[in-house]
């Protein structure tokens, strides 16, 4: 995401597709969220990446963090990977903190 060139031609594609970027913010050179901007794609950013460690204590650590920045800024996206230990802790999890009022949404939902 920080090559100029690329994320400009991946916005033209999203844009005429109307779908939107999640900028995963891998790389501090990132300029995928201004790109999109100035192609008036709908974009958002990860505040927590859940697992990149594949540690079913780390991930259940990184989850209470997004819920603690989900409190403090009102809403928080998190991602992660398609791995069997992050689908344990979020089946775990998810189900508690719905409980307790959280709620988990489609990132569609984080758009601006």
């Amino acid at each position: 995401s920080a090559d100029q060139h690329v994320m400009s031609n991946v916005a033209r594609v999203l844009k005429k597709r109307n779908l939107f970027f999640v900028d995963s913010r891998t790389t501090a050179e990132t300029v995928a969220e201004s790109t999109m901007e100035v192609y008036k794609v709908p974009t958002t950013r990860r505040n927590i990446f859940l697992d990149n460690e594949d540690d079913e204590g780390y991930i259940h650590a990184q989850l209470i963090k997004l819920v603690e920045k989900s409190e403090e800024w009102g809403a928080a996206v998190g991602i992660g990977h398609v791995k069997p230990k992050t689908l344990k802790i979020l089946k775990k999890h998810i189900p508690e903190l719905q409980k307790k009022g959280y709620k988990f949404e489609f990132v569609s939902k984080m758009l601006h």
